[in-house]
């Protein structure tokens, strides 16, 4: 199993997706191709690129400043084919069969046509292919962007606006460059409104059902790489996460709690062709 201590890893989840990608490589006998959905600034694809996948990406809204100087390190001869934009919310940019592996991190609160994306996965990996999904719920307490309580549980519009201000009136939050307390929450409610689509975990797991012949909850995986990346970077946080996981009276509970109502790791096998 790759190590926490074996390269200078920016996050647990991209040491979990590398874990979880070369036990799946140790089945096969090629080289994986290897599909980074939502793939950002490519930090996860450029921390993978030592194991020698066959490595592509596609972001609705790629930054080619910010992605290009990355990958064209990695791919110098074709990088601009395997990192794309979409121009649709509802495609995969790539060919029927292609992938070996997806890994979507975080991606899927940002879906808006869950279902038909789930089929896209299944439509783009080969038969025997896995996706990769790491999915905060409706039910996490906190909103992830904003960082503020309960902030995707109030209707949209005034009343979240209303909700949202104090935070960055009291100094709780900090504004937005060049806006006031008002303007900052109004613009971060347009922004949850247009851009994330939380749901439940069972929703999740009925269009995981739907398109794949088989999955698992792999939270437990998930926060074991948090633990063990709390030795590589011993700061106070990270120490009290540490003492936090290793003194739970109870793990089944802790990982439960975790993959129910905050965020679940989730991997799917064989999709089925729709």
């Amino acid at each position: 199993m790759i190590a926490a201590t074996d390269r200078p890893w920016n996050s647990a989840t991209t040491l979990y997706i590398a874990r979880k990608i070369q036990a799946f490589a140790a089945e096969r006998s090629a080289p994986l191709k290897v599909l980074n959905m939502g793939c950002g600034g490519a930090i996860t694809t450029q921390a993978l690129h030592p194991d020698g996948y066959d490595q592509y990406g596609y972001d609705i809204a790629l930054n080619k400043s910010v992605v290009y100087p990355v990958v064209s390190k990695l791919y110098p001869d074709d990088y601009q084919e395997r990192f794309i934009q979409s121009v649709d919310e509802r495609t995969i940019p790539f060919a029927d069969n292609t992938f070996d592996v997806i890994f979507a991190n975080q991606v899927f609160e940002h879906v808006r046509f869950m279902d038909r994306m789930f089929e896209e996965c299944a439509r783009v990996l080969r038969p025997e292919g896995m996706l990769i999904a790491l999915f905060p719920f409706a039910s996490v307490p906190i909103e992830f962007h904003l960082k503020i309580p309960f902030a995707h549980w109030i209707p949209p519009g005034q009343a979240r606006v209303n909700y949202l201000r104090p935070f960055y009136a009291l100094g709780l939050r900090p504004k937005e460059a060049g806006k006031n307390s008002y303007e900052s929450a109004v613009y971060w409610e347009q922004y949850m409104r247009d851009f994330t689509y939380y749901r439940l975990k069972n929703e999740v797991v009925m269009l995981m059902e739907y398109y794949f012949e088989r999955w698992e909850d792999d939270t437990a995986a998930y926060i074991e790489a948090r633990r063990d990346l709390c030795d590589v970077n011993p700061t106070l946080k990270l120490k009290l996460l540490k003492a936090f996981l290793e003194h739970f009276p109870h793990k089944p509970l802790l990982y439960y709690l975790v993959g129910n109502y905050f965020g679940a790791t989730l991997a799917m096998r064989c999709p089925r062709k729709k």
